[in-house]
């Protein structure tokens, strides 16, 4: 493959919008989707939830400069914002957040996204006044909270990190919302917390762990304990038992249900299912006595089901499944790379023996339960929420839209669509379709996704191809419209996504697969992916590039140095050097790299083969970097001394650098910069350009 001629290595610093270019104006005018209409479209919305007979939800906001805003919609009025203007909510608990907000007692509780510090926001509209809630640190950022829940009244549960001058400390607290400020250390023996959920009577509590050098969807283990009060009136937990703790499987969302159950998601299976079962407490509350599971764990789907339940815990405050009145259970499942919605409907309840004069057993959850599925509009769901009777709210995304928030019933009828799309250019027919993809790969069948080209083409016949790497890399492709995919296929370029090994959605052992292997067996599954489409006649296998974010950088540089398949790489915010990442990485990720490689005292030549920044000379394309100056996952200096390293190798390798934005681009002003630069690399990179695009037949 080809390479444009060299520019040499620069550095472009990003801090405020630019002005528009003829270019730019060019390229709006053939396609729909402009680098400004993608970057003001890419509004994220996250942490659904239900309280009060309204949704509450959170959308980032690119043309508020990246601004959390907590969202909520009530039956009969329009969306419309619950947090304060001038309050951004954003959790930074193990950097990637998640749970920044709780609805109690018709109150926001929030995380502050300046100092990380919880409040209740009391008051509305104009008129909002701050309580806080957790203790002062010793500086800002130090002491974070996330995964808000509600507890005993006038209490929150939250999962706390302090970053403290020798390590990270994480635990389980609870923190009032009326009065002065108080918190009660409820579990702090080290291991990592996460999902604190309280049992509808009060009594108990459910949570996660785990520990170095797992990460939650390695090793995790299910807790239990009795809620009490102490002398003073804070919180308390006795009677603390792992209910589920086995080598070689994860437990995710605990979930009391009405009935007293709890309900969690585990991968024992090989699949992350969702299981059932009583929660005994045999000494009748009497503290320091453990709980366990009453009976084994029953499985609410059959053990066979090849299907994902739940996703790596990246973030905290997942939520896939709710329980409705009737007591059936709406989840979210995966499968073949798509999400569907479906309730679980008990069938045949457990038989309960009493023993004369003994207290009487806990009720026993159904030993049977079919499956339904549920009509609703998303193909990628984030998360469910319950709402009143048989209405369920559904946080996702479809084929036409990026951020929907819409109600349904559990027989499938829609009711409303309750989120606030922004303002787009575009029409139904405009955008690319998808189809499901399975090639063959170095290790087996490579899954993943393909978007056929719809806009005209200066040179004939096949499309290029721009491949995207996700993340993770325990993350995975979704088929929910991407306004930058948009873009590429507008514009005359299909795109490919492919679920890597290593990928979640398929099962714990295609997620295992990449155990060591980071680095050789995600980009080898690239390249494979890239060139069996090109094999089916879809794409041109001349032009192809690659493009990742964070770790998929890594796959996508390394798929370009491994092989001549592409022409060039885009990385955003990527990883090129992986010693300099297990010596500065974050707390949460600290030992990832030690499963993802090896450990690197033992491994340092392993780390070094597989790092871009140490062997240069083995790119075979060009290369634009986009990062944030204040990046904590992948710090601004890698990649700094990977673009002057490669480009005194001769490469053509250009980067952008965004002055306050993190890991992640969030404000509209550095999107539109990032996309216009990414479409611009493709017209050198294929010998396309604006005058080649514009409508027309799909390819």
């Amino acid at each position: 493959m080809g390479t444009v001629p060299t520019r040499g290595y620069r550095t472009d610093l990003v801090d405020e919008p630019r002005g528009r270019t003829e270019r730019d104006a060019a390229v709006a005018s053939a396609s729909p989707f402009s680098p400004a209409a993608v970057a003001a479209s890419r509004v994220s919305v996250h942490d659904l939830v239900a309280a009060g007979g309204a949704l509450y939800w959170l959308e980032s906001r690119p043309v508020e400069a990246g601004r959390n805003v907590v969202v909520r919609w009530r039956p009969g009025e329009p969306a419309a914002d619950a947090s304060p203007s001038g309050t951004s909510v954003r959790s930074r608990v193990h950097e990637y957040g998640g749970g920044a907000f709780v609805c109690l007692d018709g109150t926001l509780v929030v995380v502050d996204a300046d100092d990380q510090q919880v409040y209740r926001l009391v008051g509305r509209g104009d008129h909002v006044r701050r309580r806080r809630c957790s203790p002062e640190a010793d500086g800002p950022g130090r002491r974070r909270y996330g995964d808000l829940q509600i507890g005993p009244s006038p209490w929150v549960l939250a999962v706390e990190e302090e970053h403290g001058s020798v390590r990270v400390a994480h635990r389980l607290v609870a923190l009032a919302t009326d009065g002065p400020v108080r918190r009660s250390v409820l579990v702090d023996d080290g291991s990592f917390v996460a999902a604190p959920r309280l049992s509808p009577d009060g009594s108990l509590v459910a949570w996660v762990t785990w520990r170095h050098p797992n990460l939650p969807w390695d090793r995790s283990a299910l807790w239990a304990a009795r809620l009490g009060r102490n002398s003073e009136g804070a919180p308390v937990l006795s009677g603390l038992a792992p209910l589920v703790d086995e080598p070689g499987s994860s437990v995710g969302q605990p979930r009391w249900r009405p009935d007293g159950s709890l309900s969690w998601m585990w991968d024992q299976s090989g699949w992350w299912l969702p299981y059932v079962a009583a929660v005994a407490d045999e000494a009748g509350g009497v503290p320091g006595t453990p709980l366990r599971l009453a009976g084994p764990a029953i499985p609410m789907v059959p053990l066979g089901t090849r299907s994902e339940f739940h996703a790596p815990d990246w973030a905290l405050g997942q939520r896939t499944a709710v329980d409705l009145d009737d007591g059936s259970v709406v989840c979210r499942m995966r499968a073949d790379g798509v999400d569907q919605l479906v309730r679980l409907v008990p069938e045949a309840p457990s038989a309960t023996t009493a023993t004369p004069g003994a207290p009487p057993p806990p009720a026993r959850p159904p030993a049977v339960w079919r499956l339904e599925p549920v009509v609703q509009p998303c193909v990628a769901i984030e998360g469910v929420a319950s709402l009143a009777g048989d209405e369920v709210g559904v946080l996702g995304a479809t084929p036409q839209e990026a951020a929907v928030v819409v109600v349904v019933t559990a027989s499938g009828a829609e009711r409303s669509r309750t989120s606030r799309q922004p303002p787009v250019p575009w029409s139904p027919a405009s955008v690319a379709p998808w189809r499901v993809v399975v090639v063959p790969g170095p290790d087996g069948p490579l899954p993943g996704l393909f978007f056929a080209a719809r806009g005209r083409r200066r040179r004939g016949g096949l499309p290029p191809l721009v491949l995207f790497c996700h993340g993770g890399p325990t993350g995975g492709v979704d088929p929910g419209f991407d306004p930058l995919v948009q873009a590429c296929t507008s514009r005359g370029l299909a795109v490919g996504a492919v679920d890597y090994r290593g990928s979640s959605g398929h099962g714990r052992a295609y997620r295992q697969a990449l155990h060591h292997a980071w680095g050789v067996a995600d980009a080898a599954d690239c390249v494979a992916f890239a060139r069996g489409l090109a094999s089916l006649g879809w794409v041109d296998g001349e032009r192809m590039a690659v493009r990742g974010t964070s770790a998929g950088g890594l796959t996508a540089l390394n798929a370009l140095s491994r092989d001549d398949a592409f022409g060039g790489a885009v990385v955003w915010y990527g990883v090129t050097d992986l010693e300099a990442l297990a010596a500065d990485t974050h707390d949460f990720e600290s030992h990832y790299l030690d499963w993802l490689v090896g450990p690197l005292a033992t491994h340092r030549a392993r780390y070094e083969e597989r790092s871009p920044l140490r062997h240069p000379e083995r790119l075979r394309g060009s290369v634009l970097l986009l990062q944030g100056t204040e990046d904590p996952v992948v710090p601004a200096a890698h990649v700094r001394a990977f673009a002057r390293r490669t480009s005194g190798s001769g490469v053509d390798v250009r980067l952008i650098e965004l002055v306050g934005e993190g890991h992640g681009v969030r404000r509209a002003d550095s999107l539109e910069r990032c996309i216009s630069a990414e479409l611009d690399f493709y017209d050198e990179v294929f010998g396309t350009g604006p005058g080649s695009v514009g409508p027309g037949a799909s390819s």
